[in-house]
């Protein structure tokens, strides 16, 4: 029940429009109001739609991710995605599995996944892992849900002569990268919405994958990889990220 005394200060003509515009009972209306004085922003909330994810191009260093990573699969290298040990990891990593077997064409000899065993691994990249992987033909490392934190990480993936790709959305206050780093929490991001779960930005990435080889629109991408939605709620929300913006839209989706 909706108590009149915490609501006391609430527009009743704001309320009053949110519960004939959008059919919704007026105490509801009154909550809605609450939070959202912008009638677009009260919209969005309470109706998440596609047509309102933002361009995933403006996250840094999109651009130079697919380009790597387009020059591999057009070179029929290798590739390994490495992936944090998470269910936000694990449906980052079936995104790009998803994505790469795609854009291969099957081609599923070619690409490989290592999910983090923490005890074992700690917190950047295990260099046995690596070896072992480049031994198996490997010439791109891509992270999901990983990998920004530490300069490291870097560091060895180029002393074993590997390339690397960074696709992550944990904090870092680096801008500065010896390879491509996607992440909408970069200082240096212009991104609109920087709480994007691992599997948001995996999903991102995946988007301008397909954008570059297959020429489609983002509203072609986003029909016919409806089985991505799931992943990404799966992911987002079980992350504890906030249920805004883009996350909602996933969540939304999703389910």
């Amino acid at each position: 029940m909706v108590s009149s005394d915490k609501y006391a200060g609430v527009d009743k003509v704001i309320a009053q429009r949110y519960s004939s515009d959008f059919s919704i009972p007026y105490e509801l209306a009154q909550i809605l109001a609450a939070r959202f004085l912008s009638y677009s922003e009260a919209k969005k909330f309470l109706f998440p739609n596609v047509a309102n994810l933002h361009d995933p191009w403006s996250i840094p260093d999109m651009g130079k991710a697919v380009d790597e990573i387009m020059l591999s699969i057009k070179g029929n290298e290798c590739i390994l995605i490495y992936c944090h040990e998470d269910p936000d990891g694990y449906t980052s990593a079936s995104i790009m599995y998803k994505t790469l077997i795609d854009l291969t064409k099957g081609q599923d000899e070619r690409i490989f996944l290592y999910s983090v065993v923490r005890e074992k691994d700690g917190y950047i990249f295990n260099p046995d892992v690596l070896k072992r992987y480049k031994e198996q033909g490997v010439r791109l490392l891509i992270t999901v849900d990983f990998g920004i934190s530490s300069l490291e990480n870097f560091r060895i993936a180029s002393e074993l002569g590997l390339k690397l790709v960074v696709c992550d959305h944990h904090e870092t206050k680096l801008t500065d990268f010896p390879a491509p780093a996607v992440d909408p929490k970069r200082p240096d991001s212009q991104y609109p919405f920087r709480e994007l779960a691992g599997v948001g930005v995996s999903f991102k990435l995946a988007q301008c994958l397909y954008q570059r080889a297959l020429n489609l629109s983002a509203g072609e991408y986003y029909s016919l990889k409806r089985d991505f939605f799931p992943l990404a709620m799966l992911g987002t929300i079980s992350d504890r990220v906030v249920l805004l913006d883009e996350n909602r839209i996933f969540s939304s989706y999703g389910l």
